[in-house]
């Protein structure tokens, strides 16, 4: 935690800016960009500049506290299968993604061939003969 005494003119209060580290789940900044964005007209996710996903999830953080955003995650990972919203909520999962690769689900798969012993990692190692 950081905490910056802000300049204050003459007959005003000293005003601090407390920054406090947070670690979320992939759910819990989903659920925070559901909160800060959804029915504000704000387009569809899949439009929204990284930059504004990430200042959404750090205000809705705020106003909401990690506790309140922690205690709502399950609902938008229901909300991912309901099909009057589902595609709204997976791509909000996109949004996130893009803003912060480091959550985002690898690509795991598993490749088996007669005699051969099986390979499970990422897409991105595999150079398919190159």
């Amino acid at each position: 935690m950081s905490i910056i005494l802000e300049n204050f003119a003459e007959g005003e209060s000293p005003m601090a800016t407390v920054s406090v580290s947070m670690p979320l789940t992939r759910d819990m900044a989903t659920a925070a960009l559901d909160l800060a964005m959804n029915g504000h007209g704000c387009g569809h996710p899949d439009t929204w500049p990284v930059e504004a996903v990430r200042e959404a999830i750090e205000h809705q953080l705020v106003m909401d506290g990690a506790y309140g955003i922690w205690r709502d995650q399950h609902l938008i990972a229901e909300m991912a299968d309901d099909p009057s919203v589902g595609d709204f909520v997976r791509a909000e999962y996109r949004a996130v993604d893009r803003a912060y690769p480091a959550l985002a689900p690898e690509s795991v798969f598993v490749v088996v061939a007669p005699g051969a012993r099986p390979y499970t990692g990422r897409c991105s190692d595999l150079t398919l003969g190159r």
